[in-house]
């Protein structure tokens, strides 16, 4: 009788032990899943993180792809354009036009006369805002400029139509 007690302890024990290590399996299982579970959103913040600092460096690439080519095109000067003061982008020669007509009575004929001296050209080129002006000073120059057809592309503006009265 002693021996049968003794086996149910044993088995019991056994019991116990088995069932403690499959309680230490589940609870081991269900902490690496809670580990997963926990890591997973951190490693889903970490990769939107990089696609977003992915996409922030490319259009800082692409904006400043945009700004040299804006550069490029806004400071080119035509290969046969005249001579003339450079020009800065956007504005173009306006400042300097501004600053010598206010130092040389006001007048533009003014201004373009000081800047055909200082180029020792009779047509100068200026750029005023965003348009590209070609300026003759002699009577010759101002006719090759009238009849000759390189210079018939005159800006189509406002302010042309409104000198043309319509008719341009």
């Amino acid at each position: 009788m002693e021996l049968s007690i003794t086996r149910t302890l044993v088995s019991a024990e056994l019991k116990l032990l088995k069932d403690s290590q499959s309680i230490k399996l589940r609870i081991r299982h269900q902490l690496q899943l809670d580990l997963n579970q926990h890591h997973q959103p951190a490693l889903q913040r970490k990769r939107l993180q990089n696609f977003i600092a992915m996409i922030t460096l490319a259009l800082a690439a692409l904006a400043l792809i945009l700004l040299v080519a804006f550069l490029v095109k806004e400071l080119w000067r035509p290969a046969n354009y005249p001579p003339g003061p450079r020009w800065l982008p956007i504005v173009g020669n306006t400042p300097l036009v501004r600053q010598m007509a206010a130092s040389n009575g006001g007048l533009l004929a003014n201004v373009v006369d000081k800047l055909s001296e200082t180029y020792q050209s009779s047509v100068v080129g200026l750029k005023l805002g965003q348009e590209r002006m070609v300026v003759g000073l002699g009577y010759d120059d101002v006719k090759e400029i009238f009849y000759n057809e390189a210079f018939q592309s005159r800006p189509d503006n406002f302010f042309v139509r409104l000198r043309t009265l319509g008719t341009k």
